[in-house]
């Protein structure tokens, strides 16, 4: 991965080009998206590609890593309260709720874009190294909060509140369900993750 460029000149092409291969891989798919295409959209010469990146995967990377370290900077600025503050329920709900919403807005921000990466993550081993870098740090976060309900099985339990949370956030998106609103959904996914965190444990 090359260098981002420090002049001024140079940086808006760079961030001309990124913009438009999201924009080509969010409308166009992996295959029909090229190099060319990506710079014809972005109105610089093909060359100019080759300046600032390797290839198209190149700039798959870059605009995965970008985008990641965003929502990550996002939502540990929503989970960075002390175990205290989580442990309040009001306080709990209402930040679960911000969480969710948050999470729904990136995937909705560019669908095409997510369901691209989602899929090429699994033949795609550096795609995958990067999503699950950042995968990571959600988890270690999440399990921060989780411990404080289930500190018997917190680890278990992390990968049970992370799964009804993503089953929220990919079904609303992605399926579209008819005759539901955001904020019900998110209202429901709340109770389904309060509901887990607060119920006894049975063996």
């Amino acid at each position: 991965m090359k260098r981002i460029p420090k002049q001024k000149r140079s940086l808006m092409k760079y961030e001309a080009l990124l913009r438009a291969a999201l924009l080509e891989f969010s409308e166009n798919g992996y295959t029909a998206t090229t190099s060319k295409s990506i710079a014809a959209r972005a109105d610089v010469a093909t060359g100019s590609f080759y300046q600032y990146f390797d290839d198209k995967n190149d700039i798959l990377y870059r605009l995965v890593s970008d985008r990641y370290e965003n929502i990550k900077a996002r939502y540990f600025a929503l989970s960075e309260n002390t175990p205290e503050r989580f442990e309040d329920l009001n306080f709990l709900r209402e930040n679960m709720g911000k969480i969710l919403e948050l999470m729904i807005g990136f995937y909705e921000e560019m669908r095409g874009f997510h369901a691209l990466i989602h899929h090429r993550r699994h033949i795609d081993p550096k795609l995958d190294d990067i999503i699950r870098g950042f995968d990571d740090a959600f988890d270690t976060r999440l399990a921060r909060l989780v411990e404080l309900y289930k500190p018997g099985s917190a680890q278990a339990s992390t990968f049970v509140v992370k799964s009804i949370a993503e089953g929220v956030v990919n079904g609303f998106v992605f399926d579209r369900p008819k005759g539901l609103s955001k904020k019900a959904v998110i209202e429901q996914g709340v109770n389904a993750i309060l509901n887990y965190l607060l119920s006894g444990d049975f063996s």
